[in-house]
Order: structure tokens, then sequence, then C-alpha cells
């Protein structure tokens, strides 16, 4: 299970949304789960020094897997009896698909208007799949969309119906994953 470390504590707001997903009382792992995607959702645009945090972690994450793809082969012929644990090995097959997936951070990293939009459907989708069907899509569904980004600071939107008809094709197994470590 993946360990997902919350900075922040739910904003009171976040008690309405999860009420229209659970459809009932809300857990507490799902106000814990909406405060922590909110941040990639609220009001405040990335400024520079946001971006250049951003962009210092990715460069961060890329050395550290450098780092452990030269290094993590020493396990294999470090002798003395020693066997090279099945985490190394499969950590050596995955650090370079990771490696490879993180973006070239010395490029402006600029994200697509309609990316909060996306991100809040995808959570309140993916949110809903642990109280019931998303399928077919609703209005109750799509109130839940919206009343989530106003609370996460945006204004009304009326397109929700085409922004969650993506989120619930795209495949948004990592919101899934985060909303069950926090369970």
């Amino acid at each position: 299970m993946t360990d997902v470390v919350l900075l922040r504590n739910p904003k009171p707001a976040f008690a309405a949304v999860g009420a229209l997903i659970a459809r009932g009382p809300v857990p507490s792992w799902l106000m814990l789960g909406l405060e922590h995607f909110s941040f990639g959702i609220g009001a405040g645009d990335f400024t520079k020094d946001d971006r250049k945090k951003f962009v210092d972690v990715l460069e961060e994450m890329e050395r550290a897997c450098h780092t452990l793809i030269q290094g993590l082969p020493l396990y294999k012929h470090i002798g003395f009896g020693i066997q090279c644990p099945e985490e190394v090995r499969i950590a050596l097959d995955i650090l370079p698909l990771i490696k490879a997936d993180l973006p070239h951070t010395n490029r402006i990293i600029q994200r697509r208007p309609d990316t909060r939009q996306g991100i809040c459907a995808a959570v309140v989708v993916e949110a809903w799949k642990f109280f019931g069907e998303a399928e077919p899509p609703s209005d109750a569904l799509y109130e839940a969309c919206q009343a989530y980004w106003t609370a996460c600071g945006r204004g009304q939107m009326t397109n929700w119906p085409q922004i969650v008809e993506q989120a619930i094709a795209d495949d948004n197994g990592w919101i899934t994953e985060t909303f069950r470590a926090v369970q």
C-alpha cells in the first residue's frame, strides 16, 4: 500500500462535498482525500516559486533514480553468500521506467487550461466509485463535481458532462490508490 503524507487539515467546505459523494455519512478518509487533491484544483495559480519547487522535486527524483540504478546492481555481486533480495531485482526493473516517465524538467512546465477541471472530475469520480457505480453519469455526480470545484475556490462551470465522461474513460488509479492509502 502507498503511504500518503497529508500536510493539511480538511476544510469544513469539503464535508458537503463528501456528503454528496458518499450519499450519507462522510468517512474521515474521504475528507482527507478531498483536501489532499484540492491543492491541484484550488483557485491559486502556480507561481514562479511553486513551479521552481516542482521542477526541483522532479530533478531530485531523477537524480535519486539515477543513483539507485547505478548503485543497486552491487547487490547482485556483493558476495559473502548474500543473496540479492527480490525487491532489489524488482526495483532494478522498474526504476528505469520511472525515470523515463518523469517529465523533462529542463523545459517550462505548463498545465493545460482544462487540467484542473479534469483532476476535479477524476477525484470525484474515483471517490464516487467507493460508494457505487459512476456510470452512467448522473446529475448528482455533476453536482458533486461542481460542489468540489466550488469548495476548492473555483467558480461555476457548465461543461461537467464532457469532463466527467473523460474522467470515467481515463485511468485514474493513482487517485484511487491515494484514497485507499488514507482509509
